[in-house]
């Protein structure tokens, strides 16, 4: 933190966690499995603020489906510091190869199921990885795993051998929790719905078959700690918190209501 307090430039510790991406689902009826959803895009660092209004937005989940692809998550900013949401699970179909591959996002979508050899979603640059690419085979198999922002998301493979899952997500050291993990594929023949990946962490929601609504992302979050003597005001549609050690107060938003809410420094 700043060595002096309660004048600017205001040293800041940050995190942008984006929305995580839903995962996808089965749109024919059949057991081939959907691709997780992909994790928000994660992005931390120190900066310099100063004196002055700044853009503040809390990416939403991505929305889940019943026979589509998964619904990407939302961007999250700080200022000019943006987190690129989730990418959506691909579409676990035969008939519908252009739905198959997961999509980009802060981390890649998991591929559906089908016989495309179709790719898991790529990632946004220095903010998560890919998801895991489709099993190609008509004998049916499971959707590939979502990207987190710690890893690829695990392939599809053939047969009933269970959920394929999601990358992991990344701890932040400075509170020592991790966000923004992939979803996992959807399990060849396994009729459930799938898990939605937890508020405020940016993980990605799990991918389903057949008569099932796959898991939805997990909205984003921001953090942000500085000296305690200084002023921080927010708009009207921002909700947080806020807690203080040793002259630092950490401000974490869970939720911005519009896409033009601030947070003002002084």
């Amino acid at each position: 933190m700043s060595a002096v307090t309660g004048a600017p430039p205001f040293a800041c510790e940050y995190l942008v966690i984006a929305g995580g991406g839903a995962g996808g689902a089965n749109s024919v009826g059949d057991n081939r499995g959907g691709g997780g959803g992909g994790g928000g895009g994660f992005l931390a660092g120190r900066t310099n603020l100063f004196s002055t209004t700044y853009s503040l937005i809390v990416g939403a989940g991505g929305a889940n489906t019943s026979s589509s692809v998964g619904g990407d998550g939302s961007d999250s900013t700080f200022d000019t510091i943006v987190s690129v949401g989730g990418g959506g699970g691909g579409l676990g179909n035969l008939n519908n190869a252009t739905l198959n591959p997961g999509r980009d996002g802060g981390s890649g979508g998991g591929a559906g199921e089908g016989t495309a050899n179709a790719a898991g979603g790529s990632p946004e640059t220095a903010q998560g990885f890919r998801g895991g690419n489709q099993y190609n085979g008509n004998g049916g198999g499971s959707g590939a795993g979502g990207g987190g922002a710690g890893a690829v998301g695990a392939n599809g493979v053939s047969g009933t051998s269970g959920r394929n899952s999601g990358g992991v997500g990344k701890e932040w050291d400075f509170n020592s929790v991790t966000y923004s993990a992939g979803g996992s594929g959807a399990s060849f023949a396994t009729i459930e719905d799938g898990a939605d990946g937890s508020v405020n962490t940016g993980d990605g929601g799990q991918g389903v078959t057949k008569a099932s609504t796959s898991g939805a992302g997990g909205s984003g979050v921001i953090i942000f700690a500085l000296p305690s003597k200084v002023l921080v005001v927010f708009s009207t549609g921002v909700t947080h918190t806020s807690s203080t050690v040793s002259e630092v107060t950490t401000y974490t938003v869970t939720a911005t209501s519009t896409d033009s809410e601030t947070v003002t420094f002084a």
